[in-house]
């Protein structure tokens, strides 16, 4: 990603921008953007609950 992506909360679903989300975290080698610290602590607790929702389609993109 580059910066200026749009990417998404996987915890709250937000879009963000990358280089405004309020915290990142590495995991699995994928860097994950978060729109503010509750929500990297709520990933950080249990990424693969993220994660799988993620790869289930339960998060999605908003239309804008």
């Amino acid at each position: 990603m580059g910066k200026n992506d749009l990417t998404l909360d996987l915890v709250c679903g937000m879009q963000i921008m990358t280089d405004k989300a309020k915290a990142t975290y590495t995991y699995n080698e994928k860097v994950y953007y978060f729109c503010g610290i509750g929500c990297l602590e709520r990933f950080k607790n249990n990424p693969e609950k993220y994660v799988q929702r993620e790869k289930e389609g339960r998060i999605k993109w908003e239309e804008t």
